[in-house]
C-alpha cells in the first residue's frame, strides 16, 4: 500500500515506533522537495510524498501524541504541572492537585523528548518560580517579582530553540502565560502567608490575646470571665473586680490566666 503526501507542505517532526508523523508547513518547500517522490517505509505501511495532501498518522493514540508535542501545548502542560504541585504543597493532603499536576508534568517532559528543548530556558523558568516564592519571605519591595517576571519571559522565549517557526513559542502565548503565572503566585502566596500568620481559632494559642469581661471578682486562685459568650474559669496575679475588661495572657489546663485590659 502506498499513500501520497502533499509536495511543498510538509515538515518531518519526529519518528515514533510504527509511524512517521508529519505537520503541514508551507514555509519549508525545500524540505518537501527532498522527500517528494520517495517511498517512506513504516512499521505497517509505506508512504510516498506526492500531491494528494494527506497527513500520515496511524491512529488516535498517535494523534494525541502529536497534539501534546506541539510546543505551545507542552509549555502549557509544564505550567499546569507546576501549578498543581504548588497547590498540593500549599494544601497537603488535597491529592487531586498533586496527582493532576504530576500527570501534566510527565506529559510535558514526554513532549520535551520530541522538541528542541533549551534547558537553560527551562532553568530560567524554574528560577522564576523560586523568585516568586522568595518574594513572600524576603522584603524586596517587588524586586524579586520583577526578576521572576523577567526570568520567566526570557526562559519561555529560550525554551524551544529552532529555526523552524513551528517549534518556537509565540509571544501571544508567552506574554499571557507569564502574566497569569506572576499573578497566580503573587496572590496565592500572599493569601497563604496571611493564613499562616493568622492566630489559631482553637486551642490555648487561639485564646491568648482574646479580650473579655470579668463576670466575678478575679483572684490568684479563682474567678470567672466571659469570652465570646462563653464562661471560663480564670485567675490573675493582681485582683480584678467584676465587670472589668480583661485580656487572656496564658492558659493552664482549662483555666485562663488573665490581666486587666489597659485603658
Amino acid at each position: 500500500m502506498k499513500r501520497k503526501i502533499s509536495k511543498g507542505a510538509l515538515i518531518i517532526l519526529f519518528l515514533l515506533p510504527g509511524a512517521l508523523l508529519f505537520s503541514a508547513e508551507s514555509e519549508k518547500p525545500a524540505m518537501a522537495e527532498d522527500v517528494s517522490g520517495r517511498v517512506v517505509r513504516t512499521a505497517d505501511s509505506d508512504a510516498m510524498p506526492g500531491s494528494s495532501g494527506e497527513t500520515v498518522i496511524s491512529d488516535t493514540g498517535h494523534r494525541i501524541l502529536v497534539f501534546i508535542s506541539d510546543p505551545s501545548v507542552a509549555y502549557m502542560l509544564l505550567l499546569l504541572g507546576i501549578y498543581g504541585l504548588f497547590f498540593e504543597f500549599a494544601n497537603p493532603g488535597a491529592l487531586f492537585p498533586g496527582i493532576t499536576g504530576g500527570i501534566f508534568l510527565i506529559l510535558a517532559f514526554f513532549s520535551f523528548q520530541t522538541l528542541p528543548v533549551n534547558y537553560i530556558g527551562l532553568l530560567l523558568i524554574v528560577a522564576a518560580i523560586i523568585l516568586f516564592i522568595l518574594e513572600i519571605k524576603i522584603v524586596s519591595h517587588g524586586m524579586l517579582t520583577i526578576g521572576g517576571i523577567i526570568a520567566m519571559f526570557f526562559g519561555s522565549l529560550m525554551l524551544f530553540e529552532s529555526d523552524i517557526p513551528f517549534y518556537r513559542l509565540s509571544l501571544f502565548v508567552i506574554v499571557p502565560a507569564v502574566a497569569i503565572t506572576a499573578l497566580f503566585f503573587t496572590i496565592t502566596l500572599r493569601l497563604a502567608y496571611k493564613a499562616y500568620q493568622r492566630k489559631p481559632l482553637t486551642g490555648s494559642e487561639g485564646l491568648i490575646g482574646t479580650e473579655g469581661k470579668a463576670v466575678a471578682d478575679i483572684t490568684k486562685d479563682s474567678g470567672m470571665v466571659s469570652l465570646h459568650g462563653e464562661l471560663w474559669s480564670a485567675f490573675a496575679d493582681d485582683e480584678i473586680k467584676k465587670g472589668a475588661k480583661i485580656v487572656v495572657t496564658d492558659m493552664t489546663g482549662l483555666k485562663l490566666k488573665i490581666k486587666k485590659k489597659e485603658g
